[in-house]
């Protein structure tokens, strides 16, 4: 399987969870989070960003994702019995 861009990474975090915050992406060897957001705000995206308590005590910087350049589209496969999500530019 071929490895996701840091880019791709956050986009499918944000349109899947409607959010990624900073801790989650150092975890995942993205350093640089709030520079792929600006990227992202210049292709189109609605994105805020706000400080958040954690459950330790802490604090951790949140992107929400507030809209995206893509829409949600589920189809359906009777004969598989299965469902897939598909994210199309709107």
């Amino acid at each position: 399987m071929k490895k996701q861009s840091q880019l791709q990474f956050i986009k499918n975090q944000l349109l899947e969870n409607g959010a990624v915050s900073r801790n989650f992406c150092l975890q995942n060897f993205i350093s640089r989070l709030g520079a792929r957001i600006s990227d992202l705000k210049s292709e189109g995206w609605n994105i805020k960003g706000e400080r958040r308590k954690n459950k330790h005590g802490g604090f951790d910087y949140v992107y929400r994702l507030i809209d995206a350049p893509y829409k949600k589209v589920i189809y359906t496969v009777p004969s598989l019995g299965k469902t897939f999500t598909k994210y199309e530019r709107k």
